[in-house]
This record gives structure tokens, sequence and C-alpha cells, in this order.
């Protein structure tokens, strides 16, 4: 059913990467329903014409551009600047980014240089690209995807831990250079969220994913969309998504790292076979199976940057 949109934001342009699933979309969706243009980015998969035909259905006067572009390769965000050409962006929406689970002596090299590369590189080009647009006119915003997993260690999920980290840092930092310029910057921090994430970073049997869906715990994005949305559009500086969310910095404030990281890992743990209420089926799509068929995936290399208009 289509959706007229609910201002008039038709002159303002949002850049939204990771757009065109989980989070990323939810949040492309609330854009579109305040009648943003959108210059939407995601990988060259078969989801990005699923989600441009899901959006022009529902929003058919909104304006929407979505380009195929790996951010993980470091030419990525330079070739997507080139892409944009003279395009003004009053929002930008750094969505995109994987995880990768197991013990990092183990784990994939490539697949996590990548992951750096996508959850940092890109998202600090694409933030001082933007800067050097918003920061001259007085005005515009930043919504950057942090996580919980931000504020404590992350064994089994050590690389991506350590990047929202980063993210989390490397924000606070800005919003304090960017006090009295008329540009905002703001933190979404969500819980463990029902996406597509799982599947990527191999954790689809732990315990934090298992026993989150049984205990309905895991956080819709559409939830996580709007808290950050609403965030975003107040200028506030950081935004816990969910009672879970808001309680791991007072968390991280009172417990010692090797505890908070000894907590950590028996949620990151895989729940065993036994466990799992998968027995007798093809070992290869549940439990270590799964990990392992999906990590071979994963180390096969991936297409090089394109572009879709």
């Amino acid at each position: 059913m289509a959706t007229q949109p609910s201002a008039d934001n038709s002159s303002k342009t949002a850049l939204i990467t990771g757009a065109s699933s989980g989070i990323g979309f939810e949040l492309t969706r609330l854009f579109a329903r305040d009648g943003y243009r959108l210059v939407l980015v995601a990988l060259p998969t078969d989801q990005i014409q699923e989600a441009e035909d899901r959006l022009r259905q529902e929003f058919p006067q909104v304006q929407v551009e979505f380009f195929a572009v790996d951010l993980s390769y470091r030419e990525g965000p330079e070739y997507l600047r080139q892409l944009l050409g003279n395009r003004q962006i009053d929002v930008l929406v750094n969505d995109a980014g994987f995880g990768e689970h197991g013990k990092f002596v183990e784990t994939n090299l490539n697949k996590e240089l990548a992951m750096v590369n996508l959850n940092i590189s890109a998202l600090v080009a694409l933030t001082k690209m933007a800067l050097h647009q918003m920061v001259p006119r007085g005005e515009g915003r930043i919504l950057q995807l942090g996580s919980v997993a931000g504020f404590v260690p992350n064994p089994l999920l050590a690389v991506y831990g350590a990047t929202k980290a980063f993210v989390r840092m490397f924000t606070e930092a800005v919003q304090n250079e960017l006090d009295g310029t008329g540009v905002t910057m703001t933190l979404l921090c969500p819980p463990a969220t029902e996406t597509n994430f799982f599947a990527v970073a191999n954790m689809e049997h732990t315990r934090e994913v298992q026993e989150g869906r049984a205990k309905g715990g895991l956080r819709a994005a559409a939830d996580v969309a709007r808290d950050g949305y609403d965030a975003l559009m107040a200028g506030t500086a950081r935004v816990m998504s969910g009672t879970e969310a808001k309680m791991q910095p007072f968390l991280s404030s009172i417990m010692p790292d090797a505890a908070l990281a000894s907590q950590v890992r028996k949620r990151m743990e895989d729940v065993p076979a036994e466990e799992d209420g998968h027995a007798g089926e093809d070992p290869s799509k549940t439990g270590t199976g799964a990990k392992k068929a999906a990590s071979k995936a994963a180390a096969k290399p991936a297409t090089k940057p394109a572009a879709k208009k």
C-alpha cells in the first residue's frame, strides 16, 4: 500500500549505507516516510532490487537512487564519492557493517580485514566527506551505528567488538569538535537485533541468538531504527536502544573487564548439539557444521566494487 510522505523534506538528501536490509532498510523507510530524497548504498546482491521495489511500492513519490558498492574494499568509499558527484548530503547514516564469530586464532583473516575496512575505514571516510559539506553550510546530521559490543571486551567476536569500540570513541570525540557548528552526530547502540547479522557472522547457533529467540529477547530492527531516527532528529548524542542496551554502560562502569569478558563469552559460545534441538539434521545446516560451511563461503573472494543507479 502506497504511503504519502508525512513531511516536506524533498529538498533534502539522506545518504544511507547498508540500506537493503535490517536496521538500514528500516531507517530508509523512516526517511522515505518523511519525504527525504534517498541515496542508498548496499552490497551488489539481489537484495538491492528487492529493497528498491519495496520502497517504490510503499513510497512512490519519493526519489530513490541505489548504488551497489562494496565498501569493504579500501577503494570503495572513494568510488562512491565519485558516483555521488556534486550531490548535497544533508543526512549521512553509516549503518553498513558485519561481524565474524569464533576464536581469533581460527577465524578468517581476509574477512576480518574487510570488516575493519567497512566498519571503521569506510565510516571514517564517509563521515569526513559529509562533514566537508555540512560544516561550511552550518547544518547537517550524521547517524553512526554503534553497538552495546562497543562497551565490553567481546571474546569470540573480538574484531567486531573492537570496531564498535572505535566507532563509539571516534563519534564521541568528533561530537565535541562539532560543538557550535550546527552539525549534529548521533551514536545508535542497539543490543542483539533480529537481522541477517547473525548468519553473516556465523553465530546462528550461539547462546546469544538461540536463547534470545527462545525468550523473545532479540530487538526488532524496526524498533532500533525508530530509536535511532528519533534521536538523530532531536540532535541527541547517544541512544541505547532498548532496556538491555540502556543497562550496558552502567554495568561496564562497575564490573572489571575480565568479568565482563567472561560474561560475554558465555553468551557467545555455541549451544551444545544435544541442546539445540537439531538432532538428526544435516550437520552442514546446523551447529558447528553450519559454521564450517558458512566459513568456507565467507573465505571466497568478494566481487570488486560495482555500481547500479
